[in-house]
């Protein structure tokens, strides 16, 4: 989340869609389950392009970053 809160801090979109697609990947990488990986590869640029957009729907920097902490704590929550 260190690099969501930096983009933040700087108010860069670009360094906001850059991390937030980094950690979709990391949670891709961390279910360990093979297939959705190797079909994440496939879909890989369609989903970078779909994370700017959807991020462009959302007022403030700020809002994102919530709404990553929030669904960072739901994630969380389930696998514990």
């Amino acid at each position: 989340m260190q690099p969501l809160e930096e983009a933040v801090k700087d108010r860069s979109w670009q360094s906001f869609a850059i991390a937030d697609f980094a950690l979709h990947q990391e949670v891709i990488l961390f279910s360990g389950h093979t297939r959705l990986q190797e079909q994440y590869k496939i879909i890989e640029q369609q989903i970078r392009l779909y994370i700017v957009s959807c991020n462009s729907l959302h007022p403030s920097l700020e809002e994102l970053m919530a709404d990553r902490e929030r669904k960072g704590k739901a994630l969380l929550q389930k696998i514990s």
